[in-house]
């Protein structure tokens, strides 16, 4: 399968790409480096790309589907968060939108008229708990995963008319450093014992990807059983 992968140089998108070898992956982030590094290990291609950025968005989408007859899966992978309770910093706050709201359906939207054209394809998006859970303490962030059920809600009908798939993986705390990114370093054996491991996240996205045709999963909340304890 053709997949394409956003945030694939760390974290959850770089356990993705392991997850994912033997398959023909198209890799996405900012970090050329740390990008670079995960296609050579994964022999495969990959594109800089600012999510931000609608003139990227678009410049890459259209180089990859000028040079791919098929894309199979876009995993959203891509986020960002900021602690919200330390202060007030607009400019973080703007990023983490644009992020985590725009770039995601700016590449489900730039690449749409190609899963319309192939009559197929999966668009998967790594939500959070945040996104269908009230969770006090980051209104923001929650705002920027609630926008995204909503989009998935108002446009699965029109894919589904051209038999294009859209899940919402909703995981809890994933053990990445998307958190240590913006100063916030939690305990080591508690955020081990109240977080998910990447590669359970990376298994329930195999799931959702290896479902029959026929098979919609819309929405699939992933948690940690240490928190219902």
């Amino acid at each position: 399968m053709k997949i394409i992968i956003t945030g694939a140089a760390d974290g959850l998108g770089r356990e993705l790409a392991k997850k994912l070898e033997g398959n023909d992956l198209i890799l996405l982030d900012y970090c050329e480096d740390k990008l670079k590094e995960v296609a050579n290990e994964n022999n495969c291609d990959y594109y800089v790309c600012d999510l931000t950025s609608a003139e990227q968005v678009e410049k890459v989408c259209k180089e990859i589907t000028d040079k791919n007859e098929k894309i199979d899966v876009l995993i959203n992978c891509a986020g960002a968060w900021v602690n919200e309770q330390a202060e007030l910093n607009l400019n973080k706050l703007k990023n983490m939108i644009l992020v985590n709201v725009f770039g995601t359906i700016g590449m489900t939207m730039s690449l749409l008229p190609k899963f319309k054209e192939q009559k197929s394809g999966l668009i998967i998006n790594i939500n959070s708990q945040a996104g269908v859970e009230r969770e006090e303490g980051f209104p923001v962030y929650g705002a920027t995963k609630s926008a995204i059920v909503a989009f998935r809600k108002n446009i699965k009908r029109q894919l589904g008319n051209n038999n294009i798939k859209i899940t919402d993986i909703h995981p809890g705390m994933i053990q990445t450093k998307l958190f240590e990114k913006d100063g916030v370093k939690y305990p080591d054996q508690a955020f081990k014992a109240y977080s998910l491991s990447k590669e359970t996240i990376a298994n329930a996205i195999l799931f959702a990807i290896n479902q029959p045709s026929k098979v919609v999963i819309h929405s699939l909340k992933i948690k940690n059983d240490n928190k219902n304890k």
